[in-house]
């Protein structure tokens, strides 16, 4: 768990492509590389409820998405707007998931099946079957949409 810390972290101060670990539910179960979101933030996101999530434990918690954690859901069923101005293409598999928190997260997710049988874990040699996600929004239980706060030491 600290190692993820360590990672969701790193992944969170420096927004680049970086090999996140191995989904073993794309392509149809052949797996690939995950590589963290290409989105983050610096800021909280804080639900009207009051409940929340720190920019530490959003990005831990949105790295599920890559990971295969994710429910799939329908674009009817996927938020019409997203908090970073994304909107995904028709290309996209759509998916929802719980935070820590309880709030229900949306993200998209990209993977290109371009290798059968790839070598299982292999992300750091090879590229194979790349996959990653884009968050879109983040709502608490009682269907709140959250938003994004400067932290109290940074305003």
């Amino acid at each position: 768990m600290h190692a993820n810390l360590l990672i969701a972290l790193f992944a969170t101060a420096f927004p680049v492509l970086v090999a996140g670990g191995w989904n073993f539910n794309v392509c149809n179960g052949a797996g690939g590389c995950y590589f963290f979101p290409t989105w983050s933030t610096s800021d909280n996101f804080v639900c009207p409820d009051g409940s929340g999530l720190s920019r530490y434990e959003f990005a831990e918690d949105q790295d599920g998405f890559g990971n295969g954690n994710g429910v799939p859901v329908s674009k009817e069923e996927f938020p019409k707007t997203c908090v970073n101005g994304f909107v995904p293409g028709p290309d996209a598999q759509l998916f929802k998931l719980q935070s820590r928190n309880n709030q229900t997260m949306y993200a998209a997710v990209f993977t290109t099946c371009d290798t059968p049988n790839p070598e299982v874990g292999n992300c750091y040699t090879a590229d194979p079957n790349p996959t990653t996600s884009t968050f879109c929004a983040m709502y608490d239980p009682s269907g709140g949409l959250c938003e994004l706060q400067a932290p109290r030491n940074r305003r």
